[in-house]
């Protein structure tokens, strides 16, 4: 199979996407701008940067084309919809809000708790010591995260005394290996 000048340019032309795409990936992974990232990009680059300026009229007479017009218009309306969804993401895990709809507001922080926990100045750290599978501990923590979303200063920590016996002994804990042992 022999290639004309032509494919043989947008082949170099897809090579070069390639490469610019493997480039940024080798980046991200490594987090840092090293050597292969640095010449998967150069190289990447002047292979795009080629196929442009050799195949100009090509690229141009494609992008006039009807279907290439309503596929890029599709792609563009995608993106879009990506890009709200992702910012929607971002904004609800930004500025996490739960509401209460239980009639007694079980569920709700009352405002002299609201009051004390956003006057807090030092650190406050919060040991439970339980099997870290229990649907006790899962409540607990619920709990202490609508703490956290009003302070900063309140730091939650779940010990499973089973896997963890010698900080469960640095802080005295007796009764959970009785009840734990109980459970067995």
């Amino acid at each position: 199979m022999k290639l004309d000048r032509k494919q043989f340019i947008e082949l170099g032309g897809v090579l070069g996407l390639a490469l610019l795409i493997a480039g940024y990936i080798w980046y991200t992974s490594s987090e840092h701008m090293g050597l292969v990232s640095e010449i998967l990009l150069i190289a990447g680059g002047v292979l795009v940067i080629l196929w442009i300026v050799l195949d100009y009229r090509g690229i141009l007479e494609h992008f006039s084309k009807r279907s290439t017009k309503l596929g890029t218009n599709t792609a563009v309306l995608i993106a879009a919809v990506l890009a709200i969804l992702v910012f929607l993401n971002y904004l609800g895990n930004r500025h996490h809000k739960t509401f209460d709809l239980t009639s007694e507001k079980l569920y709700t922080l009352s405002d002299q708790t609201r009051k004390i926990v956003g006057a807090l100045k030092t650190d406050v750290d919060i040991y439970c010591f339980d099997k870290s599978s229990s649907q006790q501990l899962r409540s607990i923590s619920d709990q202490i995260a609508e703490y956290q979303s009003i302070s900063h200063h309140i730091h939650f920590h779940a010990v499973d005394p089973q896997e963890h016996p010698e900080e469960a002994k640095q802080y005295g804990v007796t009764h959970a290996f009785d009840r734990l042992a109980d459970d067995d």
